[in-house]
């Protein structure tokens, strides 16, 4: 058990909580909010929720279980972000990478397309009831919508350089810890 102003650190995964508790049973980590959300960085993408479960095998991430108001942000280069909100979502890793998610209740999702060159073509905007997305290399490379999707994909010229931000958008790097430096309690 972990109380007040937890912070995790490690090469490949950061996260901050109110509290935490970890259960060697089924090695199943649990981030609870009290004034703030829980958040998990991995690689270049944010997970956030009211409460988080977050599964490690091997010493390496395995799976996270958003729950209640859960939100996805990931951006290659912090300008443009790609996001996917709903009320519950379940993300699969392998190789330290998301590879399947599947999003309940709620969806929502704004993605920035990229041609072969790896510029920016435009943007596609869905809202459904339900989503699974497939992942290779940190970018998706197939998405199901359920249950009576609608959409729209907007170029980039009509589009502008700003992002578009789906409610609740927070991209939080000042919480997160770069180093181990960064986990000695400062009284906050």
């Amino acid at each position: 058990l972990a109380y007040r102003n937890v912070k995790i650190f490690k090469s490949d995964l950061q996260a901050v909580c109110d509290s935490l508790s970890f259960s060697t049973l089924d090695s199943i980590f649990w981030l609870y909010q009290i004034d703030t959300l829980p958040i998990i960085w991995s690689d270049t993408s944010q997970f956030s929720g009211d409460t988080i479960r977050m599964l490690l095998k091997d010493k390496k991430l395995d799976r996270i279980w958003l729950r209640q108001n859960s939100f996805v942000i990931n951006s290659e280069d912090g300008k443009l972000f790609n996001q996917i909100k709903g009320k519950y979502t379940t993300a699969y890793f392998r190789d330290n990478e998301v590879r399947d998610m599947y999003v309940e209740g709620n969806g929502q999702a704004v993605y920035y397309a990229i041609d072969d060159k790896g510029a920016y073509i435009g943007v596609n905007e869905t809202a459904c009831s339900e989503m699974r997305l497939s992942f290779g290399n940190n970018k998706v490379e197939h998405v199901r919508f359920y249950v009576e999707p609608s959409g729209k994909f907007t170029p980039m010229r009509t589009a502008g350089k700003e992002t578009k931000k789906l409610d609740g958008f927070f991209w939080e790097t000042k919480r997160r810890p770069r180093g181990v430096a960064d986990l000695i309690y400062n009284g906050e």
